[in-house]
């Protein structure tokens, strides 16, 4: 682990070096799987779900410029963020949150912030995609203000501007 981002309240937020990625997913695997089979089922079952999960994380490991988050509460996984940088755009690539915490705006706010202590161009722009079926998803990127830019095959695409993003989560209160 590279260093400690934000310590409060038992939750730790971390980020992870490549070398300790693989400890985690399959932990990760749990909270997204969870999360998923309540808003978009895939009919497949859980290993056949975790293998196809899993090559898709070890192709991200690989990339350079993704970035590994974690939220530790008393040491267990409780949640996870996904994002990389590429040229002047900021792909915010996965958010996951155990259940039991998704009414812990600490995390989410500690999570997602986690991006703040990056050092990002004034005009990058920012985007996101949500599954069509994550109405509570959609709801925290309106009210971050994100604004639909196109539909996929599974759900929306969103951007909106760094500078926009920054001050909505500078304000956000932890």
């Amino acid at each position: 682990m590279d260093e400690i981002i934000n310590k409060r309240n038992s939750v730790s937020i971390l980020k992870l070096n490549k070398n300790d990625i693989e400890n985690y997913l399959e932990d990760m695997f749990e909270i997204i799987s969870k999360n998923m089979e309540k808003i978009a089922p895939t009919g497949n079952s859980k290993t056949e779900d975790y293998t196809y999960w899993k090559q898709s994380m070890q192709r991200e490991i690989e990339n350079n410029d993704k970035r590994w988050i974690i939220a530790l509460y008393n040491g267990d996984l409780i949640g996870y963020f996904l994002y990389k940088f590429i040229n002047d755009t900021l792909f915010l690539d996965e958010l996951q949150i155990k259940e039991e915490h998704h009414h812990d705006r600490t995390t989410f706010r500690k999570l997602f912030s986690s991006v703040l202590n990056e050092e990002v161009p004034e005009n990058t722009i920012v985007y996101t995609c949500v599954n069509r079926q994550n109405d509570k998803s959609r709801a925290i990127i309106n009210k971050f203000g994100f604004v639909e830019c196109e539909k996929t095959q599974r759900g929306f695409r969103y951007k909106t501007k760094w500078q926009d993003l920054k001050r909505m989560l500078e304000d956000y209160p932890l």
